[in-house]
């Protein structure tokens, strides 16, 4: 039959491609362009009300101006969670066989949590670099000859 179809994610808290290779050496083809426009938002844009005081929200208390960083990571949270169910929903269908995760090391570690473990059991390998500019055929270079996609 060949080689396994293989799914390659090139992410970061901003963008994220989905690419396909069906075997190791060919060009790879763009499946899915996702963005994040907040994932790339200046944290000082979140800051719309800097009022300091409490309030409340499901019995917790915490600080109305929050934390600029804790915005922007709760933002690339959920992009990993929406990529995540990208793939779930590829792996459902059938579309690919093994994954490839190329994504900034912070971005890795908050994609790897949301994936679901049948999507997490096709991760063939996870390399924590940003290459979420480089065009397609430097990513096959840099990314598919020492992955073997």
């Amino acid at each position: 039959m060949g080689m396994p179809l293989t799914w390659i994610v090139v992410a970061d808290a901003a963008t994220a491609r989905l690419f396909e290779s069906r075997r190791a050496g060919a060009r790879w083809q763009l499946l899915k362009e996702l963005s994040n426009p907040e994932g790339r938002a200046k944290s000082r844009d979140f800051l719309s009300e800097p009022t300091g005081g409490l309030q409340k929200e499901e019995g917790s208390t915490f600080r109305g101006a929050m934390q600029p960083l804790s915005i922007k990571k709760v933002e690339a949270q959920r992009f990993a969670r929406l990529l995540a169910e990208a793939l779930d929903k590829g792996l459902a269908e059938n579309r690919y066989e093994r994954l490839v995760l190329v994504a900034a090391p912070e971005f890795l570690g908050m994609l790897r949590e949301a994936l679901p473990p049948p999507v997490a059991k096709r991760v063939l390998s996870d390399i924590a670099k940003d290459f979420s500019h480089a065009d397609a055929r430097e990513l096959e270079r840099r990314v598919g000859e020492s992955h073997h996609v």
